[in-house]
């Protein structure tokens, strides 16, 4: 003979391939049958409670700073300090840090980086909480080294930056002049608008003091 906890088996089972369902021609054939289990399930087995799950939000925006000893990013989180720590999962690894913080506000949330410019040291790295902050300590493997930036690909970014704009005066020692013109001109040529500007602004007034002789 079936047991009560058996239908209630069959009845859950039953219920979810409803919710994946797609003809309406199965729904309604799984929702006959579901209607005939919950006849013989007993009253107080009827009930089924389904959890949502909460959704996940990715944390794409933050703050950070450094010390000798740590780098600092910050986490912008509402009403953090009022779940437990038991919520916040975080993993290190040498260049990366993930942080899942469950159940805030009804929601889970996110943070992921893959890609530290420098390496960490795990076993010492740390979270914080605060008043809606959450502060994630970095352990600087290398005591002291500044970073230029938190990411890799934002410090190949930056490198990249500064060699464009860097005067090639080695190339040319002979005319410093000619390699601060050369460099003046590939800052238009990469410059934004604003850059164009400014430039185009600069040369004018050098020009209009060369032609009243004060150079």
């Amino acid at each position: 003979m079936t047991t009560s906890n058996q239908l209630k088996l069959f009845k859950e089972e039953l219920l979810k391939l409803q919710q994946i369902a797609t003809y309406p021609y199965v729904k309604n054939i799984l929702n006959n049958e579901i209607q005939k289990l919950a006849q013989q399930i007993p009253a107080q087995n009827n009930f089924v409670n389904y959890k949502t799950q909460p959704s996940t939000t990715k944390i794409l925006n933050y703050g950070w700073d450094q010390n000798n000893d740590y780098l600092e990013i910050f986490l912008t989180l509402n009403g953090i300090q009022s779940i437990s720590q038991n919520n916040i999962d975080a993993q290190y690894g040498e260049r990366s840090v993930e942080v899942v913080v469950n159940e805030l506000g009804g929601k889970n949330y996110s943070f992921l980086i893959n890609n530290l410019c420098e390496i960490i040291d795990p076993e010492y790295s740390k979270f914080k909480i605060k008043t809606d902050l959450l502060v994630i300590h970095l352990k600087k493997k290398s005591k002291g080294k500044h970073w230029p930036c938190v990411t890799e690909n934002e410090k190949k970014q930056k490198e990249l930056k500064d060699s464009k704009f860097k005067p090639s005066l080695d190339k040319d020692n002979s005319n410093p002049e000619k390699a601060l013109m050369d460099l003046m001109k590939k800052m238009y040529d990469d410059g934004d608008d604003e850059m164009k500007r400014t430039i185009q602004k600069s040369w004018h007034e050098s020009q209009e003091k060369q032609s009243k002789g004060m150079f």
